[in-house]
């Protein structure tokens, strides 16, 4: 892979005042203090490719195909991570995995017993979590999945969109951004996981594009009992999430690297994946 280092920081940004004034105001946050911090480089996109093919082998078996079992288990990895760290995620999908990392059926068919599974290994939603899972487990027919994917992926744009549309409508639990990561994971390459990271991303360059934030009462971290105000953000959902999407390639298109990829180079770099010991 050939990323330029020494690309033009200006020829990145959808517009410069816009981009500035982001990051005059919330760069802080994210440690950005000027446009430059922006940029993605080689380093960048090689950990996201790696990370990348790594996810994948949780889908492929081992003669490089999609499988029926593959599919369940990236569908639940995929179910775990709404409202949830990258270290969170990985405890509570592999609690649900035997010696031999298959989903443990048994556990999945019984809701209550997943339910405290997923809670005690730190899922946040654990019991809504665990109601997808098992609810997907009990309707489940690999078969006629395999099937859709395999015609739907990588053809083009149109028949991705469609088959994520489907895979919303049949799969209780999964949104666009959900749908995205599990067909990425199948080799789709027209699609891009919006995640509040490719969001906040995009406004930092001065797309305009922003996370609708909801507020909530929530526990102070390490104080029991302390209530404080918070914002919280809330998923894209149709159109908005359609428009960041199509912002999303159009940054992709000035790195010249798939949509995928720059998302995960992003979530590589800024989430708590670069926190959790690989």
């Amino acid at each position: 892979m050939d990323i330029a280092p020494d690309i033009n920081p200006i020829d990145i940004l959808y517009d410069k005042d816009s981009a500035q004034r982001q990051i005059d105001e919330n760069g802080s946050i994210y440690g950005i203090t000027s446009i430059e911090d922006l940029i993605l480089n080689e380093n960048d996109f090689n950990l996201a490719n790696e990370f990348y093919l790594e996810e994948a082998k949780i889908i492929y078996g081992e003669d490089n195909n999609l499988t029926e079992d593959g599919l369940l288990k990236g569908i639940i990895y995929c179910l775990l991570t709404p409202m949830q760290n990258y270290s969170g995620q990985i405890n509570g999908f592999e609690s649900l995995l035997d010696e031999n990392k298959d989903i443990m059926i048994d556990l999945i068919d019984d809701k209550r017993k997943l339910g405290e599974t997923l809670k005690d290994s730190g899922i946040i939603f654990h019991v809504r979590k665990a109601s997808y899972i098992h609810n997907l487990h009990k309707k489940w027919d690999g078969k006629n999945v395999l099937q859709s994917i395999n015609e739907g992926i990588k053809n083009d744009r149109d028949n991705e969109i469609h088959l994520r549309k489907n895979m919303i409508s049949e799969i209780k639990g999964f949104g666009e951004k959900t749908a995205s990561i599990f067909l990425r994971m199948c080799g789709a390459e027209f699609l891009i996981p919006v995640d509040s990271w490719m969001v906040e991303m995009l406004s930092f360059h001065g797309y305009p594009c922003e996370m609708p934030r909801t507020s909530v009462d929530r526990v102070r971290w390490g104080q029991e009992g302390v209530i404080s105000r918070k914002l919280r953000k809330r998923g894209l959902k149709g159109k908005p999430y359609r428009e960041a999407e199509e912002y999303a390639f159009d940054l992709a298109e000035k790195y010249d690297v798939p949509g995928y990829l720059l998302q995960l180079a992003f979530w590589t770099k800024k989430s708590t994946y670069n926190m959790v010991e690989q």
